[in-house]
């Protein structure tokens, strides 16, 4: 249940940064980072977009310059199983 409904960020790539072992505390000219957002499948993903949107530009640190682009995708929820239903799934389950 909690991979389904549970939001997370993930950072899934990531440009401008040296390898640890050539890093040094410098400043970079350039960072690009590419995460997704894992929303909970009833939540409205274009309000959700919107207000990442906002978070993530309304006070950028140092004085970056902030680019946004993406894409939501709206989420599903099953309904409860009815009882007969689950129970016959659980029995199959155990079939070996």
């Amino acid at each position: 249940m909690q991979r389904t409904w549970k939001p997370t960020v993930t950072v899934i790539g990531m440009d401008g940064l040296p390898s640890t072992d050539k890093a040094g505390n410098v400043l970079r000219p350039e960072t690009t980072v590419k995460i997704s957002v894992r929303l909970p499948p009833t939540l409205d993903a274009d309000k959700a977009l919107a207000r990442i949107k906002e978070i993530l530009s309304e006070n950028p640190p140092y004085g970056a310059e902030i680019s946004f682009s993406g894409h939501g995708s709206q989420g599903w929820a099953v309904s409860d199983f009815k009882t007969e239903l689950e129970q016959t799934l659980n029995k199959a389950s155990l079939v070996s």
